[in-house]
């Protein structure tokens, strides 16, 4: 996964065209979730899908002639694998930047096949996708709750923790992984523990952090920021610089620097104790339309 914050999900170098390359990732490996679970005869028409998908990011450019040739595909096996087919057409919808049609897919996924763990992963990853953070927390809570001892469910809650700034629960989740037994370790989780340890000493709940990313949204949506994944550092001990934001895409400079000053003013106005957070990350991805 790659850094999002302080060195952890989120690599600049590593997007493309907008798109969070954790999403990217995890949208993959949930497309191929999904595809997996359809029986092999079927596999080798499916693999083409799976292959096209990966160099579709979320809001970048595509050929929409091979997207609804995947998605007659796909639609095929609505009668036979409904929660299989609606969660892989949820996908789709998700790299198409087509919210409404994503939340149908989904809703309609749980409706054929309420309880398995590939559907909530996948629904997580495109709520994600869509810069719903918070409803992606509450996903994971709910199938977390319902499946505790599922490794990859946890995993996701994880991420969807972080993507919240929710760095407190995310690792309440990593450890709940570990006692699983899982060997293979996720990148970066010593460094959320490290984030949530700090949290604690200062005494700033996720809620707070939570609140501060919704502060930078505001901000964003304000604005009409489209297509940015805007990575803010408040202020440390060694700088005296309060907010550091940086896009993904090329902004021109001095639109970035006075949505640092609009968040940096706000800030400075709120109740939010000085110097007690490292880091807050906000993601918004391509739409058609402004916030």
């Amino acid at each position: 996964m790659p850094v999002l914050c302080g060195g952890f999900l989120f690599d600049p170098a590593a997007e493309s065209d907008g798109c969070p390359q954790g999403v990217q990732d995890r949208q993959n490996c949930g497309i191929d979730q999904a595809m997996n679970a359809i029986p092999t005869a079927n596999i080798k028409e499916l693999v083409a899908i799976i292959a096209r998908l990966r160099e579709m990011p979320i809001g970048g450019r595509y050929s929409e002639m091979v997207l609804q040739r995947d998605r007659r595909v796909a639609e095929s096996f609505l009668d036979r694998y409904p929660g299989r087919a609606h969660s892989v057409l949820g996908i789709i919808a998700t790299i198409r930047g087509d919210e409404e049609e994503m939340r149908y897919h989904f809703e309609a996924a749980r409706e054929a096949e309420p309880h398995e763990a590939y559907i909530r992963t996948n629904h997580m990853v495109a709520l994600q996708g869509f810069g719903c953070f918070s409803e992606a927390v509450l996903e994971a809570r709910e199938a977390c709750k319902d499946q505790p001892r599922h490794a990859d469910l946890l995993v996701e809650a994880t991420f969807a923790c972080i993507y919240a700034g929710r760095f407190q629960e995310a690792a309440h989740w990593l450890e709940n992984r570990d006692k699983l037994g899982v060997i293979s370790p996720i990148p970066g989780a010593e460094e959320v523990h490290a984030c949530a340890r700090f949290l604690r000493e200062k005494r700033v709940s996720d809620l707070d952090v939570e609140s501060l990313q919704l502060q930078a949204a505001a901000i964003l949506r304000e604005r009409r920021v489209l297509g940015a994944v805007a990575h803010y550092s408040l202020r440390q001990e060694e700088t005296d610089h309060w907010i550091t934001l940086r896009f993904v895409l090329r902004q021109p400079s001095r639109e970035v620097a006075e949505l640092d000053w609009l968040l940096s003013e706000r800030l400075a106005r709120s109740s939010l104790p000085e110097r007690a957070f490292r880091h807050v990350v906000v993601g918004y991805l391509s739409r058609e339309e402004p916030f």
